[in-house]
């Protein structure tokens, strides 16, 4: 039979080793935590991957209008060179006229 010595180890021993299983516990709780905010930095992560492509799409998009109104404005100023033209010649003819 255990001496009265021993049983007091054994129960020292058994409190120890409680507060080192509660500690544990709370110690999985903060890591379960902690890979949660992982996980959701991870989620958040892939939707802007996501969102990026669709920015690159965006951007695409947009340099194909800004090259057809590259174009227009291009036709514009052709037009109005040429109207600046015709009026320069229909204000000199007066000028060169009888007078």
């Amino acid at each position: 039979m255990a001496t009265k010595k021993e049983i007091d180890v054994l129960i020292e021993q058994n409190i120890m080793l409680s507060k080192k299983t509660a500690e544990t516990i709370k110690q999985m709780k903060i890591l379960t935590s902690r890979v949660d905010k992982l996980v959701g930095i991870f989620e958040k992560a892939s939707k802007q991957v996501g969102d990026v492509q669709t920015s690159d799409e965006m951007i695409r998009s947009l340099s194909e209008r800004l090259s057809d109104l590259l174009e227009q404005n291009k036709t514009i100023a052709s037009g109005l060179l040429a109207l600046e033209k015709y009026v320069r010649q229909r204000t000199e003819e007066p000028r060169n006229g009888p007078f």
